[in-house]
């Protein structure tokens, strides 16, 4: 067995503020887009790669008000103590965002360009209609592929942010776990879920009765896993999954399906 590490990291209770803050908004990579570049990677044939930023939040700078927290026990500090947190520190409502605008800035000081539909994907173009790498984020997390001048500027980035781990032939990304396979073609599974598992909502016998709110919430959940899976294998199911809601179906529900 390796070394075992044990890590840490200072999160505070952001809700808590009382001032109010403004746009909190950081944009993330919508499915369909993400299969979109994906699409255009595997095209393209460009090594489709993924990496993270260690300790992210703390790299977007400072922070523009004063935000005062208690000290977790474990700093062994007395109670009449108080940090002053200086960074956008996890947990504060305008983390996210204040991080997305630091990497906004940095990647667009390498020479990359905002995607006019998707602000959380990034691309460099060489000429008007040549695509060189396309660059899709999810916070701290990064999916990406191209040649020549993007690997210059991704080289660049390097210089810039303390990034961490890159791997390219097995990797996890947006709950989709992504693989190359060895006849070149690239395999995209969604984690830690078996194809053809059978999904069972609610099951009562054959008795007709209205469900607890601790019900609907479980099938609540359990219907918006499977109008995710359908939107994603079978579109045309997700129709009539929507007629499957809490509010239009009183009555016990068993429901199977196989993606």
């Amino acid at each position: 067995m390796g070394k075992r590490s044990v890590k840490s990291r200072l999160c505070v209770r952001g809700k808590e503020e009382k001032i109010k803050i403004g746009h909190t908004f950081a944009p993330t990579v919508s499915r369909d887009i993400l299969f979109s570049c994906l699409t255009i990677m595997i095209s393209k044939r460009w090594k489709i790669q993924s990496m993270d930023v260690e300790k992210a939040f703390l790299q977007s700078g400072a922070i523009d008000r004063n935000v005062f927290v208690r000290p977790p026990n474990e700093a062994g500090l007395d109670n009449q103590k108080i940090w002053q947190i200086n960074a956008a520190a996890y947990s504060l409502t305008d983390a996210a965002r204040k991080w997305y605008l630091k990497l906004k800035e940095t990647l667009l000081d390498c020479g990359l360009r905002v995607c006019e539909v998707e602000p959380a994907v990034f691309y460099i173009r060489e000429t008007k209609n040549c695509l060189k790498g396309i660059r899709v984020t999810h916070v701290d997390d990064f999916l990406f592929a191209g040649e020549g001048i993007f690997l210059d500027a991704f080289a660049k980035m390097k210089t810039k942010r303390k990034i961490g781990r890159c791997v390219n032939s097995s990797f996890k990304f947006c709950g989709l776990k992504v693989s190359s396979e060895k006849d070149g073609c690239l395999r995209v599974k969604i984690e830690s879920e078996k194809a053809g598992e059978v999904v069972k909502i609610l099951t009562d016998g054959l008795t007709e009765r209205r469900m607890t709110g601790q019900e609907e919430t479980k099938v609540r959940g359990k219907i918006g896993q499977l109008q995710w899976y359908a939107s994603v294998f079978r579109p045309d199911l997700s129709f009539m999954l929507g007629d499957l809601c809490p509010h239009s179906t009183p009555k016990n529900i068993l429901i199977r399906f196989v993606a």
